[in-house]
């Protein structure tokens, strides 16, 4: 067995395994690389940074110097799809002379020009609705017995409690009694108890009685009256409401109802 320096053994050794040592360095980079390709999927792209080169950006081939291109901004865009107001259409106005003064425009305001009075509501009042004028049936009378409704009241003729229907004026023998509302005679005849009687319809399905008078001559059915005109006289007493004096006793009725007369005469 030979002996020498050990540093010389290990250099021939190496000398003589120098091939495969590297070919053994071959096989593990070649391992290694295998195994890199076959988990990462392929070829890593080269870093743009590191390279020192700008990523490719999609561009549109412009021709002319750059100075005379513009990109345009996201805010650009959006407002391009905007659409454009439509313009103004210019509003045409009447030539006027320079020498002639503008048209003034005059707004007549209500009753301008004459002043409104009572008399003038009146009549335009009057013109549109036609209000029912009534008057007492003896001028200047006052009540002397008022309309009882429903209630009892003491009948100082008759001795006996019962219902006053109509309402009763106070007046002297020979009074004129008058019509208190424009209307037609329907009927004129005698009542045992209040003498003679004249029925007027005044339309609206409003009536009147009178009771107490003399009928006038010439008076007739269906002949047509107006407020204050003459029906008769006063004749000084009714049998069966004599113990209250001379006086006229009068009815109405709405729709065949009795009512108060002193709620339309007042």
């Amino acid at each position: 067995m030979q002996k020498g320096n050990p540093i010389e053994r290990v250099l021939q050794f190496a000398k003589r395994k120098s091939f495969y040592i590297v070919l053994g360095l071959c096989a593990v980079a070649i391992a290694v690389s295998g195994y890199i390709l076959f988990f990462t999927g392929g070829e890593e792209q080269p870093d743009p940074v590191l390279s020192g080169r700008e990523p490719p950006q999609d561009r549109q081939t412009v021709s002319g110097s750059a100075s005379d291109v513009t990109i345009p901004t996201p805010e650009q865009t959006e407002q391009e799809k905007q659409p454009e107001p439509a313009p103004e259409q210019p509003v045409k106005t009447a030539d006027v002379p320079a020498d002639q003064p503008p048209a003034q425009t005059t707004v007549s305001q209500p009753g301008a020009g004459t002043p409104e009075t009572k008399e003038t509501r009146e009549t335009g009042a009057a013109a549109q609705i036609k209000v029912p004028v009534f008057t007492f049936p003896v001028r200047g009378a006052e009540v002397q017995r008022e309309y009882s409704g429903a209630q009892l009241v003491f009948d100082e003729t008759m001795g006996d409690w019962r219902t006053h229907n109509g309402t009763d004026f106070a007046c002297d023998e020979g009074d004129e009694v008058m019509a208190v509302l424009d209307g037609v005679v329907e009927r004129i005849y005698e009542d045992g108890l209040l003498g003679a009687c004249v029925v007027l319809d005044h339309g609206a399905d409003l009536k009147s009685l009178y009771c107490g008078l003399t009928v006038a001559e010439g008076l007739r059915e269906d002949q047509k009256l107006s407020a204050g005109q003459t029906l008769g006289r006063a004749c000084g007493s009714i049998l069966g409401e004599s113990a209250q004096g001379c006086h006229v006793h009068l009815e109405l009725r709405e729709s065949g109802q009795l009512i108060d007369p002193m709620s339309v005469l007042k």
